[in-house]
């Protein structure tokens, strides 16, 4: 049978943005480029790495947030690593690269979130099918949206068994939703996509999923 899975979140006002100022390595206070991003004293933000050693993304708490340009942060800690922050872009045959690192805001008001005490993290499934003849076919499906949430310590260790995991979503005109959501620090696979149509994937701040953020096997629309 069909069942709807639905939560809603209320996510701050922006989930990325880029730096407006380099960070210096031993540096603990940062600037994006809005100040209108509804982040809060107590949050958790992510900064892309500006190398190419992806370990250098830094998690960081905001501990303060100038009340005369919000858009200028202070952190808990202080940097380990150089963040580009000039505005600059480079022109590749994809288009434009703007080279600003990202900085990804994690949490939210509404948490789904695991014990790590197995390595068997939740696992929101979304199925269709069922065995008829020996073989598998769709029939009726599931629904799922998430918009706002913080999906934290979730998913199967070294499984296929994503924390999100879409399976064989095969009707028309039928659509699934994770849009403004963040997934903190994963035990498995962020998102996980077989055989699936309708999904939409928008605005989510992935950061440390295990092997994959996302994965997609035979997804179409």
């Amino acid at each position: 049978n069909k069942g709807k899975f639905h939560f809603y979140g209320n996510p701050p006002e922006q989930v990325w943005l880029r730096l407006a100022v380099k960070i210096d390595s031993g540096s603990s206070t940062l600037q994006v480029t809005d100040a209108n991003h509804g982040w809060k004293v107590g949050d958790e933000i992510i900064i892309a790495s500006s190398s190419t050693k992806h370990e250098e993304k830094e998690l960081m708490t905001i501990a303060s947030i100038d009340p005369n340009n919000n858009a200028i942060i202070t952190t808990t800690s202080a940097f380990q690593y150089d963040h580009y922050g000039s505005e600059q872009t480079v022109t590749t045959e994809q288009g434009e690269l703007d080279m600003r690192a990202e900085v990804g805001h994690l949490t939210r008001n509404l948490v789904v979130e695991s014990s790590t005490e197995d390595d068997w993290g939740c696992n929101i499934i979304t199925p269709s099918f069922a065995t008829i003849n020996g073989s598998i076919k769709g029939t009726n499906q599931g629904s799922l949206l998430l918009r706002g949430v913080e999906i934290k310590k979730c998913g199967h260790r070294d499984t296929n068994k994503a924390a999100v995991d879409f399976n064989w979503l095969t009707k028309a005109n039928q659509w699934h939703e994770v849009s403004r959501c963040s997934f903190n620090d994963g035990q498995g696979w962020a998102v996980n996509m077989y055989n699936s149509r309708g999904i939409n994937l928008e605005e989510n701040v992935f950061y440390n999923p295990r092997k994959y953020g996302v994965f997609m096997e035979k997804v179409t629309d």
